[in-house]
């Protein structure tokens, strides 16, 4: 297996690969792979390197690759990688309705998918995933519509309410909810 069938074998899997620096991959999630692959992957790392660096898009109506897509300079690192997590799955989107004719324009990812993938792949708790969504979104970047999020129109969101309620802290948040779930002891 040269390093080009290995980079399809991943995205068969759907897991991405990417360049994380000069000498580094990123692999998300790695979780995925069973560890021959991961083996792999580390032998054939300079050629996955070399080769995605060259990477041009194959045509010009081709939607962007996940690293292609737009990520604001002025991000915190989490949030860009929330952001990076978003296009990663709509990108999967995207080739989905490719592969079975339909436009990829109209690609959507289901808001609980993507909370469960930062989750999971940042290891963030529930509070600090919604702690970042609500970052991106009241900065314009992704919005909410209905169960999907979207990408947002650019504009600040207003902040949300500070006015808290003391016996069940509702701050927009569902912190109140959380801490009573996992059993914090905030909530009597």
């Amino acid at each position: 297996m040269n390093a080009i069938e290995l980079l399809a074998v991943c995205n068969s899997m759907g897991v991405l690969v990417e360049i994380a620096d000069h000498g580094h991959i990123a692999v998300e999630p790695i979780d995925k792979l069973p560890p021959e692959l991961i083996n792999q992957l580390k032998l054939y790392k300079r050629d996955i390197i070399e080769y995605l660096s060259q990477q041009q898009p194959e045509c010009i109506g081709a939607p962007p690759a996940a690293n292609d897509d737009p990520i604001p300079p002025n991000l915190a690192p989490l949030q860009a990688r929330a952001l990076k997590g978003y296009y990663w799955r709509l990108g999967i989107k995207r080739d989905n309705l490719l592969g079975n004719d339909y436009a990829p324009d109209r690609a959507k990812v289901r808001l609980e998918e993507w909370r469960n993938d930062i989750g999971r792949i940042i290891g963030l708790s529930r509070y600090e995933v919604a702690e970042l969504e609500h970052e991106l979104i009241s900065l314009g970047i992704l919005a909410i519509e209905g169960s999907w999020i979207i990408e947002g129109n650019g504009q600040p969101v207003a902040e949300r309410s500070s006015v808290m309620n003391g016996q069940c802290l509702h701050d927009g948040t569902g912190k109140g909810f959380l801490d009573w779930l996992e059993d914090n002891n905030t909530i009597h």
